[in-house]
């Protein structure tokens, strides 16, 4: 089981489930509409915290949960289905790049990583990089994309 704290959930997860609704708004090339965005990025918390609580092993909870943002993307957002496939790939992907490079430079400043991941508040913190890292891809993304559509395009901040 990958249980997650009542902190981790407050201080890490909402905002990642917000980057990530983000995200696939973004990639969609979508205008945001605040009241989907923030029900959709509430339910993938609740959500992403119930399946890391089930008695599965490692990495089948990404694919359930990758299903679960599917599914609330396409029909709580109206993201075409397509958009939010590909949304979730190339998110999930960045997201875990993001987590690898924050622990790879964690682990090159020598610090005790099993002591980080044994405590909630500390491993917060130190990941909130990765975090960073994230939410920085997702606006190089929005302003490529941005970029690259002829005169007239949508702004998905806007």
């Amino acid at each position: 089981m990958l249980r997650l704290t009542v902190l981790e959930f407050f201080l890490r997860l909402i905002p990642e489930s917000l980057l990530f609704t983000l995200g696939v708004y973004v990639f969609a090339h979508v205008r945001i509409e605040k009241s989907r965005y923030f029900a959709s990025s509430i339910l993938l918390a609740i959500g992403i915290y119930l399946i890391r609580m089930l008695p599965i092993h490692f990495g089948i909870h990404t694919g359930i949960v990758i299903m679960l943002y599917i599914s609330l993307t396409t029909f709580l957002n109206k993201i075409p289905i397509k958009k939010a496939i590909s949304a979730s790939m190339l998110w999930t992907i960045t997201l875990s790049a993001s987590e690898s490079l924050n622990a790879y430079i964690l682990n090159c400043l020598k610090l005790n990583m099993q002591s980080i991941l044994n405590n909630p508040l500390a491993k917060v913190l130190y990941f909130t990089p990765s975090l960073i890292m994230f939410l920085l891809a997702i606006l190089l993304a929005n302003i490529l994309i941005s970029k690259s559509e002829k005169e007239g395009s949508k702004n998905v901040f806007n």
